[in-house]
């Protein structure tokens, strides 16, 4: 797990406010709400649950409350909260708002021809995983069989 840093800046708060802000550093992913597009990346197993219809919605939530509890923390750590105003923030920003924002597309059915899509292609990708896994297993057998 990585470490964020986001250097020492003249932060521009959500209402135009300007403070100084001091060097920040904190973990990739804070109450589970993902800091960096990285922590992102290693949570692809929810893709297919967040594209279903409602369900989408329901991971949305979860996901809000995560955002809450890490702005929160954020808060408490530093003086400021990351948000799109501040160029040095805006990445961090874009990586917490953005699995609430697709499971809240993929709730609302705004996202179930990728899911149409991702379906086959999960399942041909599992598919070769089960015939290659039978390709090595028959290959052990007939080594094992042909060396005694």
């Amino acid at each position: 797990m990585g470490i964020i840093q986001i250097p020492r800046h003249t932060h521009v708060n959500k209402d135009g406010s300007v403070c100084e802000a001091a060097a920040s550093m904190f973990p990739e992913a804070i109450h589970g709400c993902p800091m960096a597009p990285e922590s992102m990346m290693n949570r692809l197993q929810h893709i297919p649950l967040v594209l279903i219809p409602l369900i989408g919605l329901i991971y949305a939530g979860v996901f809000y409350y995560r955002y809450t509890k890490a702005l929160t923390a954020l808060k408490e750590i530093n003086d400021f909260t990351p948000n799109t105003k501040c160029p040095p923030c805006r990445e961090t920003a874009y990586a917490m708002w953005s699995p609430i924002v697709i499971s809240l597309c993929g709730g609302l059915g705004l996202l179930l021809p990728l899911l149409i899509l991702l379906i086959p292609i999960l399942l041909i990708i599992g598919l070769a995983k089960a015939v290659i896994g039978m390709g090595q297993g028959i290959i052990k057998g007939a080594k094992h069989c042909l060396g005694k």
